[in-house]
């Protein structure tokens, strides 16, 4: 959540159960203010204009596990509110999650599936979101107003 809207990698992170972070962004020509609710939450009901990441690390088979219930206990609206990302993808040769277990898992929900290396390409994340966000605003109202805010949930709390 962080490295997304600071571009810049942070080691310690606060101890709490949810921070929430907010940036104005330009995305695809739209100023949308982007909120990121870092959380543990394991139960997310998802609004409208809410997109949910669950990040799981592919050198970590029990945080695929949880992004597994996670997942499940997600309600959401629509399908492409959520995007598994198996993150790590430069420690390769320590990977405990194969790519099938996570297409399997995400084939299973009907939702969007990626593996990313953060540290390596921070720009992946970028893309992802950006698209997403702007998918999920071209599919709401199509004249709802410039400056709607947008809300990205980031269960990374949750598997680190």
């Amino acid at each position: 959540a962080v490295r997304f809207l600071t571009k810049r990698y942070i080691g310690e992170y606060q101890d709490s159960k949810a921070t929430l972070y907010y940036k104005l962004m330009d995305i695809f020509g739209c100023r949308v203010g982007v909120e990121v609710l870092d959380t543990d939450s394991k139960a997310v009901t998802l609004s409208p204009n809410h997109i949910l990441l669950v990040l799981y690390s592919i050198t970590d088979h029990s945080s695929f596990m949880t992004a597994s219930t996670i997942i499940q206990n997600t309600t959401m609206m629509d399908t492409g509110q959520v995007i598994l990302l198996g993150n790590k993808l430069d420690l390769n040769h320590l990977r405990e999650v194969s790519p099938s277990e996570g297409f399997l898992l995400s084939s299973s929900h009907n939702i969007s599936f990626h593996e990313i290396s953060v540290a390596e390409n921070p720009g992946q994340l970028d893309k992802l979101v950006n698209s997403a966000i702007h998918q999920m605003r071209r599919v709401g109202d199509p004249d709802q107003e410039k400056n709607r805010k947008q809300t990205v949930w980031s269960m990374s709390r949750v598997i680190s």
